[in-house]
């Protein structure tokens, strides 16, 4: 993974999720869906294709292997995310493990490394004609990518 482009996706992502609160789930493919950043009415969403966990707050090192849970239990997971305020976004490196910070204290990880298949995907829906385009994409062996609204600086409004 390039530097830059970890430091243009946490940026991103935390233009997107800073101050946005967990406000529900999608199932199949659990998500998590947030409310949208301040002046952009669109719908945020955080897709947890691989493996996560939930720390009650930071731990000393983020985990390599991960308990399997059945889908109950990761809903349930989900569900007590709810209300919860993102206070920062944070890309590791060398592979885009995800770590969103919630004010709590709470710490949402999410495994970055997969071979094969993007391990998450994280923006903002796309529905009527005035949604703009922001998605980040942990891609399989470890690189982003990242489509944000032309013009947008990194680092602009964070």
């Amino acid at each position: 993974m390039e530097e830059r482009d970890r430091e243009l996706a946490e940026s991103v992502l935390n233009r997107l999720f800073c101050g946005s609160a967990v406000n529900g789930l999608r199932f199949f493919t659990p998500q998590i869906l947030l409310d949208g950043p301040a002046k952009i009415s669109q719908e945020g969403y955080i897709n947890l294709t691989s493996e996560w966990v939930v720390f009650d707050s930071l731990p000393k090192e983020y985990p390599g292997s991960f308990e399997e849970l059945t889908q109950e239990e990761e809903e349930l997971a989900i569900h007590k995310l709810r209300g919860e305020k993102v206070e920062k976004i944070e890309i590791l490196s060398p592979w885009p493990h995800l770590v969103v910070h919630f004010k709590s204290g709470k710490v949402l990880f999410i495994h970055g490394k997969d071979e094969q298949y993007e391990p998450w995907t994280a923006g903002l829906t796309n529905f009527g004609n005035d949604s703009e385009q922001w998605l980040v994409v942990a891609c399989p062996d470890g690189g982003l990518a990242v489509w944000a609204p032309e013009g947008w600086a990194a680092h602009e409004n964070v």
